[in-house]
């Protein structure tokens, strides 16, 4: 597939892929991209160009952090950080004891329970996902968030595999999420071997 970016300019990416979990998840199928390295090989040229492309749809002015989620986000998460040099802040699935603690689910997961440490009441920040689905685990940890005064400047994802009812919900409260690829890009479904 290719894919346009903003600035003109064409890369080719590989497929994004839907395939059944083996697992005690809620969610009995799991989006298979390019852009985390757990089932694709992640190929740092190609992650990084697609970084810049999401990067440039962002709003990053006086943004503080970029915030991924374990496990498969942090990756994504970071390449836009890397490409912004903003700081990155991943969520943890281990509780420590620090202060400051945002705790989030992700309700869908085998291991739900998540920890943010090292963000504090003023920060900017903006979310980075690999995929998003339902939209839920958004939903917990931008609540989560802003209890704790914590601004969500913006949304940025990867494969956006929502619903347009879903996408209306986050813009009635002001969040208009960015992606480069959406569910009319994701090939289903897919046996997994078939990926690799």
């Amino acid at each position: 597939m290719m894919i346009k970016y903003p600035n003109g300019n064409s890369y080719a990416s590989q497929s994004l892929y839907v395939v059944e979990r083996n697992n005690n998840d809620l969610r009995k199928d799991k989006i298979i991209h390019p852009f985390d390295g757990r089932v694709i090989p992640l190929n740092p040229t190609l992650l990084k160009q697609h970084a810049r492309a999401l990067a440039e749809k962002l709003n990053l002015v006086g943004v503080d952090y970029i915030l991924g989620f374990a496990e498969g986000g942090l990756i994504s998460a970071y390449a836009i950080s890397e490409v912004t040099n903003i700081p990155f802040i991943g969520s943890y699935r281990v509780r420590l004891k620090l202060d400051n603690e945002i705790h989030f689910q992700e309700m869908h997961s085998e291991r739900a329970n998540h920890f943010i440490y090292g963000l504090h009441p003023n920060d900017k920040i903006v979310i980075i996902e690999d995929e998003i689905t339902t939209g839920q685990t958004l939903i917990n940890v931008i609540a989560q968030l802003q209890l704790r005064h914590i601004e969500v400047q913006d949304i940025g994802v990867y494969a956006l595999n929502c619903s347009t009812e879903v996408l209306a919900k986050f813009e009635e409260s002001g969040y208009y999420i960015k992606s480069l690829y959406t569910r009319d890009d994701i090939q289903q479904p897919c046996n997994v071997e078939a990926t690799i």
